[in-house]
């Protein structure tokens, strides 16, 4: 049976549906399958500061049909923090791969050509060497596709996978305020700076306190001259101090002063308030947070409490005792004269006059008792008391000596008056 010009029509509309239907499945069929796109990536990576290096590679993932007759792909990253010292391209399967590491200040260009293509899924372009800096980061790693065709000259739809390259082993930044005390109605300064610095070009720091215990007056803003523009308001808010500070070329120090903040005690003695510090912002001259990010050291800030002083004072008495014992030394002279009267008559001669002097001799003696040893100041000081002089008939007193004296005397006497007989004695005998 022949079908007529609407039957025809009406078989070919469906046709058509069919077809169209039957391209879009297949056109989906990657999308329903999941199957990945075919992409341009780099790895990732990181190395210690000044000086330390790793490798990333570039390469071509998911190729899963087709095949690529050029490339040219350029990899682009902050020169600040990682530098490309070396690109190998000794894996890459292409006829002719090439590697300008200097294309741009900050850009590496890697160029690949196959007269008969490159089939996937993995197609590896080359291994780009970087090395750290002195200042601690992360850089972007941004692929990006100049071309990108089959060995015909046909463009190939592809992707980019950018990566990351960081520089490790910087000491962790950190920002502090030292600690305070001012007596009741007083004044104290503390100051706010920062550690371990290094390329610092724009930081905001908040200090908060209790007001009802210390007021921020005064902010004097850094001490050394090192930024190019700062501000500092101690009345940022009733319990808030904020300071800003930024530089044109970065600040590096192991200590960089922020700030000196004056306090005014307005509370009672004893009270003490927190200081709290809080890092707004601390990034590089880019704009960039700093990597690591910086900690914090808060302080304190309180009132003295008055106290007693005691004041002790210690008397020393010293008592020295001298005994002194002095003897009387008497000398007598006796002097005996015998005088004969001759009797007329006789021729008898006269005994010659006579003298008898005699000298009695007493020994003086003298002693002192040495002082006494002083008493330490504790307590009350004693002397120690000098003995007696001994008596009874193992020695003599001090008046013995004086007996002694008049004994002598009384026998220079009794020897004159014994003289004196015997003289006259002989006398009378002769003148008989």
């Amino acid at each position: 049976m022949t079908k007529g010009p609407k039957g025809r029509a009406a078989g070919l509309g469906v046709a058509i549906l069919l077809v169209a239907v039957g391209v879009g499945l297949l056109a989906t069929a990657g999308l329903v399958s999941g199957q990945p796109e075919p992409t341009v990536q780099i790895g990732s990576g990181q190395a210690t500061v000044d000086g330390g290096t790793d490798v990333t590679p570039l390469e071509i993932v998911n190729l899963a049909s087709g095949l690529v007759g050029a490339a040219t792909i350029d990899v682009t990253y902050d020169p600040a923090i990682k530098t490309p010292t070396g690109c190998d391209t000794s894996a890459s399967p292409f006829d002719t791969t090439l590697c300008n590491m200097a294309f741009d200040a900050d850009t590496v260009r890697v160029t690949a050509i196959s007269a008969a293509g490159v089939a996937g899924p993995t197609i590896p372009l080359a291994d780009i060497t970087w090395t750290a800096g002195s200042v601690c980061g992360s850089t972007p790693l941004d692929v990006g596709i100049v071309t990108f065709s089959d060995q015909t000259g046909a463009p190939i739809t592809v992707l980019d996978g950018d990566g990351t390259n960081d520089v490790i082993g910087c000491p962790t930044p950190t920002v502090r305020i030292a600690s305070g005390q001012a007596n009741q109605g007083g004044t104290d300064v503390t100051r706010l700076e920062a550690l371990d610095v290094d390329a610092l070009c724009a930081i905001t720091v908040e200090v908060t306190y209790l007001p009802s215990v210390k007021d921020a007056t005064v902010c004097a803003t850094d001490p050394s001259s090192l930024f190019d523009g700062e501000a500092c308001n101690p009345d940022f808010a009733s319990d808030t101090v904020r300071f800003s500070a930024i530089s044109a070329n970065g600040v590096s120090g192991a200590t960089v002063p922020l700030a000196d903040i004056t306090w005014q005690a307005v509370g009672s003695a004893g009270a003490s308030t927190p200081l709290t510090v809080s890092v707004v912002n601390y990034s590089d001259c880019a704009g960039a947070p700093i990597v690591p990010t910086p900690i914090t050291q808060n302080g304190t800030n309180t009132i003295a409490t008055p106290t007693a002083t005691a004041t002790a004072t210690a008397t020393t008495t010293t008592t020295v005792t001298t005994t002194a014992t002095a003897t009387k030394t008497t000398t007598a002279t006796v002097t005996l004269t015998a005088t004969a009267t001759p009797v007329p008559g006789t021729e008898t001669p006269l005994p010659p006059t006579g003298t008898a002097t005699g000298t009695p001799v007493v020994t003086v003696t003298v002693t002192t008792t040495p002082p006494s040893t002083a008493v330490p100041a504790t307590g009350t000081p004693k002397a120690t008391p000098v003995a007696p002089p001994p008596t009874g008939g193992g020695g003599l007193s001090p008046l013995s000596h004086l007996s002694w004296t008049t004994a002598l005397a009384a026998g220079a006497v009794l020897a004159w008056v014994l003289a004196a007989a015997g003289a006259f004695h002989t006398l009378r005998r002769r003148s008989r």
